[in-house]
């Protein structure tokens, strides 16, 4: 090897070796502002508690102040619940079109909520069959008795036909 090479190698541990050596002969002040003195010079000592405390005053006539309804005494509404909310799974007889609600599309499953009732591609509902579910609409097929031909409507998502 080279002198300059060894030299090289040799220059980065003769600078660390001198550094350490340096300095053991600076001395370092610690300077710190007055809250960092109290701080450094904080000694835990043993709080003392309160042995008694005062009991919580509670105003009699207090009022929330979010408004509830009252319930009934019994605490059920006065009304059905069906007349609440609608009942799910079979639509109503006397509705004219279907109306689909949800359409979910799965790697291997298709599924829709038509009326309140979930169907799958294949499924019947009111004697009409699910013949296809794309992403946002929903094949429905009947069977008409008299040609006996399947008739199919699209229905979109907002229950409309297309």
């Amino acid at each position: 090897m080279d002198n300059i090479l060894k030299i090289k190698i040799a220059f980065p541990f003769l600078f660390v070796a001198i550094g350490l050596f340096a300095v053991r002969f600076i001395d370092y002040k610690l300077v710190l502002n007055p809250s960092e003195m109290r701080i450094a010079d904080f000694v835990q000592e043993e709080v003392l508690l309160q042995a008694k405390r005062d009991r919580p005053v509670i105003a009699a006539n207090l009022k929330s102040p979010i408004e509830m309804p009252s319930s009934p005494a019994n605490g059920f509404p006065p009304v059905p619940l069906d007349q609440l909310v609608p009942q799910q799974g079979k639509p109503e007889a006397d509705s004219p079109e279907f109306k689909v609600t949800m359409i979910v599309i799965g790697a291997k499953t298709r599924m829709a909520i038509l009326n309140g009732s979930v169907v799958m591609e294949g499924s019947f509902v009111d004697k009409v069959v699910v013949k296809r579910i794309e992403k946002d609409r929903v094949l429905l097929a009947e069977h008409d008795v008299k040609s006996g031909k399947l008739s199919p409507v699209w229905f979109s998502l907002e229950g409309t036909k297309k």
